[in-house]
């Protein structure tokens, strides 16, 4: 019942409009939802700005989607296929 009423909420376009709009830490956290910040864990956050800067490397050059598994084996789909 609670990850319902947390998706009812992130979900209401009444309150958020778009998928690119900022929800700050406190916010989620007042619906309930467990926030780890990243600042307080150095490992954690450079292993996280890691995969950003490496994904955002990839989608500005030649990729539109990438999906990789468990595994380690990843598909990249490329701008002009």
């Amino acid at each position: 019942m609670r990850a319902e009423k947390v998706a009812d909420y992130f979900a209401d376009y009444k309150i958020h409009q778009s998928h690119s709009l900022v929800i700050d830490r406190q916010q989620t956290r007042e619906q309930g939802v467990v926030v780890e910040d990243l600042e307080s864990d150095q490992y954690l956050q450079n292993a996280a700005l890691t995969v950003h800067h490496a994904t955002m490397h990839t989608f500005y050059g030649s990729a539109v989607k990438i999906v990789e598994n468990h595994l380690g084996q990843t598909f990249a789909k490329p701008v002009n296929q």
